[in-house]
């Protein structure tokens, strides 16, 4: 039986907030690496089709919900990863048979690419103001590039402590659609994750609350709110814990890293969404320019330049 074959409801009564439901519950079950993720996006989906039933959404509808979420103040991109969830559940329906088909979804336009990075100052900065095992989770994502979602769940089932190798949640030694990260003995890899092996009887999670919190041995999922005070704290409010992927692949970059080993590090899957990452700011532009001029000024002439006009003849 395919997935998503225990819906049992027809097309008549199925309901939206029913469909993102059992197609969250089809991600857990498949230990998709995007769950987390798409589990956050589904929440305004659901109240603003609350009533809707899965087969009436049409193109009208799913306009509307864009121009309700840009009333609401959404970036086009936050509404395009909404969108995204919403289209992806339509088709998954379509697969499992619970829907005959599935509407368009065209996505929005988006020119809002940020350009936040951090320096090492700021970065340890953030890092000591952040509570155990969040700073951890950041120093991870700082040096490899992950995102959030793709480290939270990490189980020690995943961690080879004797061949210093990490495999992330949803990989696949078959079709190898993530890669094993390999670290080595006395790194900052190997300290964290021997940090982390302390807490080892609390939980199956690498990264879970500490003794004496009151979510002690869970797993850590929400980190928002320490996240936005140890930014303040450390004079830089406005960044993002995303802005430790792009740090990570701009700094691999710069050390030198090949692009082909850095996306397998990050887990960047195409070199579009990479190259999204590999800031170029004014300092890249002037030592660009001075390599260029370096080179230039070594080179010998090899024939004389002779004038043949004067500027007067002009």
């Amino acid at each position: 039986m395919e997935a998503g074959k225990h819906i049992g409801r027809s097309e008549k009564d199925l309901t939206v907030p029913d469909l993102m439901d059992r197609y969250v519950a089809d991600m857990e079950r498949r230990n998709r690496v995007s769950v987390s993720s798409v589990r956050s996006q589904i929440i305004p989906i659901k109240a603003a089709f609350e009533r809707v039933l899965a087969a009436a959404v049409k193109p009208k509808r799913i306009a509307e919900f864009t121009d309700e979420r840009r009333a609401a103040a959404d970036a086009d991109a936050t509404i395009n990863r909404r969108l995204e969830a919403l289209r992806a559940a339509l088709r998954w329906a379509v697969r499992t048979e619970a829907l005959r088909s599935a509407p368009h979804i065209t996505l929005l336009t988006e020119d809002n690419a940020r350009t936040g990075f951090f320096e090492r100052a700021e970065f340890d900065a953030v890092e000591a103001n952040l509570p155990d095992p969040v700073n951890d989770i950041a120093r991870l994502a700082y040096i490899v590039g992950w995102r959030k979602g793709r480290i939270t769940p990490l189980p020690w089932t995943h961690v080879d402590r004797e061949a210093r190798e990490i495999r992330p949640p949803g990989y696949q030694s078959i079709n190898k659609k993530t890669s094993i990260v390999g670290y080595v003995e006395g790194d900052e890899i190997d300290t964290l994750i021997e940090r982390r092996y302390k807490t080892r009887s609390f939980s199956e999670f690498v990264f879970c609350w500490p003794a004496g919190h009151r979510n002690a041995g869970q797993r850590v999922i929400d980190i928002k709110k320490a996240w936005k005070v140890a930014c303040r704290a450390a004079g830089v409010p406005d960044r993002l814990f995303h802005d430790l992927r792009r740090t990570a692949v701009r700094d691999m970059v710069r050390s030198g890293v090949p692009e082909s080993v850095a996306m397998k590090i990050s887990g960047h899957k195409t070199r579009s969404m990479f190259a999204r990452y590999d800031i170029v700011d004014l300092e890249d532009q002037r030592a660009a320019l001075r390599q260029v001029a370096q080179y230039r000024s070594a080179q010998t002439t090899k024939k004389k330049v002779v004038a043949l006009h004067s500027r007067e003849s002009f």
